[in-house]
C-alpha cells in the first residue's frame, strides 16, 4: 500500500468514526440542540467534500436556528400539527364510512388510502413529539 492510499484510508476511517460518534450523540439530543448538531454535522461533511454552495446554505441555516429556535415553539408546532392531522383524519374517516355505506368501490379505495396516509402522518408526528420531549 503506497502512502497516498494509506493516507486516504486513515482519513476515511477517521471521518467514519467521527460520523458514527456524532450520530450517536445526535440521537441523544432533543429539540433545538439536535437541530444544531445535525446541521453542524452536515456542514462538516460539506466542508470536507468542498461543496461551497452547500456550506453557504448550511451556515445560514445554522445561524438562523441558533438565533430563532425555541424548544417550546417546536413542541407547540408539533402539537398543532397533531391536532390538525387528527381533525383531517376524522373528516376522511367520515367520508370513508359514507363510501362503505354506499358501497362505492372506487371511493372506498380512495378514502382507505387517504386514511392510511393520514394515520401514517399522525404516527410520524407523534414520534417527532416524543423526540422533543
Amino acid at each position: 500500500m503506497n502512502i497516498a492510499t494509506k493516507s486516504l484510508f486513515i482519513v476515511t476511517t477517521l471521518l467514519f468514526t467521527s460520523s458514527l460518534n456524532a450520530t450517536t450523540q445526535s440521537s441523544q439530543l432533543k429539540g433545538c440542540a439536535k437541530k444544531i448538531n445535525d446541521i453542524e454535522l452536515k456542514l462538516a461533511q460539506a466542508k470536507y467534500m468542498d461543496n461551497s454552495p452547500q456550506v453557504g446554505g448550511l451556515e445560514i441555516s445554522l445561524k438562523n436556528v441558533k438565533k430563532h429556535c425555541n424548544d417550546d415553539v417546536l413542541i407547540s408546532d408539533v402539537l398543532d400539527d397533531i391536532t390538525q392531522t387528527k381533525q383531517e383524519l376524522r373528516q376522511i374517516t367520515k367520508k370513508y364510512n359514507m363510501a362503505l355505506a354506499g358501497i362505492d368501490a372506487e371511493k372506498i379505495e380512495k378514502y382507505a388510502a387517504k386514511v392510511d396516509k393520514k394515520t401514517s402522518e399522525l404516527q410520524q408526528l407523534k414520534k417527532e413529539l416524543a423526540a422533543l420531549i
